[in-house]
């Protein structure tokens, strides 16, 4: 097992987002979790994943009419 867990505080911190709309996304699946007791922890290949998937790379940019 390589690295170490994130808690709610350090993915909230990474995303600039608060925790409770980082406990949002968790929740609404499009961040893996993992549990541990009581306790919510995520991994960084996910978080990273999850940063990548929605990059500005991605986003179509609407058509401008002339």
């Amino acid at each position: 097992m390589k690295g170490r867990l994130l808690t709610i505080r350090e993915v909230a911190g990474l995303l600039h987002v608060s925790r409770s709309h980082a406990y949002s996304l968790m929740r609404h699946s499009n961040i893996p979790i993992v549990r541990i007791g009581s306790l919510v922890r995520v991994r960084p290949e996910d978080l990273e994943l999850f940063i990548r998937e929605r990059s500005s790379r991605n986003f179509k940019k609407p058509r401008v009419k002339s």
